[in-house]
């Protein structure tokens, strides 16, 4: 509760965000591992004790600056009361991709503490984000039976690994290319895509 109130507090948010500023410099310029607490509270100049009021270790500090990154990068693009369609989804793909093509700036790319906890936290918030999307839809719009949190995971699922993909190969080619395939997919649905023979 105190952490909360804290990060509330004026001041606090002014001291949270010293911190994750000063993490993410860190993270340029040596892997996950090889920061501790310390390194982070010393450029930051605050004490441990500060650091623990708002963060409980450097994980949870690396979760909130993945998470707030890519939210903000999202509602630089797309309103709050932004529904689903075609066009939403065009740039909520686009964002993920650029997201992850910028993160690539932010750290080494082959720190294996990051790459996981990257993943997880930016694939939850794509299905938390769809699946509020899916929420607004009328009951009309669902042509099938199948559970919203089903659709949800099914779509951000694909959405953000196709694009993990993309970018482990090198993005090979621009993001608005990769959104088009991605959104090709999406919307034209596999079987309508490749002819194949269904077995009764």
């Amino acid at each position: 509760m105190e952490n909360r109130v804290k990060a509330l507090d004026p001041r606090g948010k002014r001291t949270r965000q010293l911190l994750q500023q000063v993490f993410t410099e860190l993270l340029k310029e040596k892997s996950m591992q090889a920061i501790t607490v310390q390194d982070i509270a010393q450029r930051a100049k605050v004490n441990r004790a500060t650091f623990y009021d708002h963060f409980e270790d450097k994980y949870a500090i690396l979760d909130t600056c993945i998470l707030e990154g890519f939210q903000r990068l999202v509602a630089s693009r797309l309103s709050p009361s932004s529904s689903l369609n075609e066009h939403t989804l065009r740039l909520l793909i686009l964002t993920l991709l650029e997201y992850l093509a910028m993160m690539h700036t932010e750290c080494k790319p082959s720190d294996k503490q990051v790459e996981p906890r990257f993943e997880t936290t930016v694939q939850k918030a794509l299905y938390h984000l769809l699946l509020n999307w899916l929420k607004k839809l009328p009951p009309s719009a669902l042509h099938r039976r199948v559970p919203l949190e089903t659709l949800a995971s099914t779509i951000s699922w694909a959405i953000f690994g196709a694009g993990i993909q993309w970018d482990y190969e090198g993005q090979t080619c621009s993001p608005q290319e990769m959104t088009d395939h991605i959104l090709t997919v999406m919307s034209d649905g596999l079987f309508q895509i490749i002819r194949v023979h269904t077995q009764e």
